[in-house]
């Protein structure tokens, strides 16, 4: 890129010293054209810089577009999976709470046999020790 940019400013330079010479030695037809070539490398040049500047703003867009989409599809993804993990979320604190009430309902029953065990011990202890 920087030797293009350079061999067209020696270009330019070029005509220039050239239209410079042939206006010093009156030959003012050559002179124009030779600033007419100037002129037209100034003008292709500011249009390959307009051509690259629109290819440039058409990739850029074709680049957001892409990304948006993209964007959209993880955004998808993302609350697809939020719903999963809400749903899990609830399910798992549904079964948490069951295990825990069979937990203190299977105590209870434990804690209920162990004190009828001992009721109907000391029924048989008070029952044995009466006189008869």
């Amino acid at each position: 890129m920087s030797r293009k940019l350079a061999l067209a400013a020696l270009g330019i330079l070029l005509l220039v010293a050239g239209a410079a010479v042939a206006a010093a030695r009156d030959a003012g037809f050559v002179a124009v054209i030779l600033l007419g070539l100037v002129v037209g490398a100034g003008a292709l040049a500011a249009l390959d810089a307009n051509q690259r500047v629109r290819g440039l703003h058409r990739q850029l867009a074709r680049w957001q577009k892409a990304n948006q989409q993209r964007m959209a599809v993880v955004e998808d993804e993302l609350l697809r999976r939020a719903a999963r993990a809400e749903a899990a979320t609830q399910d798992d604190v549904l079964g948490t709470v069951r295990l825990i009430q069979e937990q203190y309902v299977g105590r209870l029953d434990r804690a209920q046999a162990e004190l009828e065990e001992a009721a109907a011990a000391l029924r048989h202890a008070a029952g044995s020790s009466q006189p008869g």
